[in-house]
């Protein structure tokens, strides 16, 4: 979910059912490695969002809840607790095993996430709402890497703008 949305691990790990309503993710909290062990806490400044989803991850979510309805968060251990921040890492782990791609950093999700709205149209405001950032400057110095194509596609984008006669 973390590709479809950019939610920190942190905060997927932390997502209760009813933060998933109408389409629509609330980030409200994140899971945190503490002297205690995990907990919830509120999540980073700024970081409390809406986030929209698109249909096929809403039909997923919807059938796991139908699968674990009396489960409290979308993620959680067979016994109902909190998972480890270990946790996704080992998931992606045993689908990359003995195949042949490279398990990529869970962040990197995130990273892949943000350029893919860059590349779909989405306005840097947004992305920036998107992944919870307090500073815009974050966004633009951390995700704003230029693919291939967006170089060779500035040219069109400028000339798509313009009326000629």
């Amino acid at each position: 979910m973390s590709a479809f949305t950019g939610i920190r691990k942190g905060e997927l790990l932390a997502l209760e059912w009813n933060d998933y309503r109408k389409g629509t993710l609330d980030i409200n909290k994140v899971v945190s490695h503490s002297p205690i062990g995990y907990e919830t806490l509120p999540p980073k400044a700024n970081s409390n969002r809406l986030l929209s989803l698109d249909i096929k991850t809403c039909q997923i979510l919807d059938k796991l809840h139908k699968e674990f309805p009396t489960s409290t968060r979308i993620f959680e251990s067979e016994k109902g607790g909190m998972l480890s921040l270990s946790k996704p890492r080992k998931w992606l782990l045993e689908i990359t095993k003995n195949k042949k791609i490279e398990p990529i950093r869970i962040h990197d999700f995130r990273h892949t996430h943000a350029i893919l709205l860059f590349e779909s149209g989405v306005n840097l405001k947004q992305v920036q709402y998107r992944l919870g950032h307090s500073d815009l400057k974050t966004t633009m110095n951390v995700y704003t890497q230029i693919t291939e194509y967006a170089k060779d596609n500035i040219g069109d984008k400028f000339s798509s703008t313009l009326i000629f006669n």
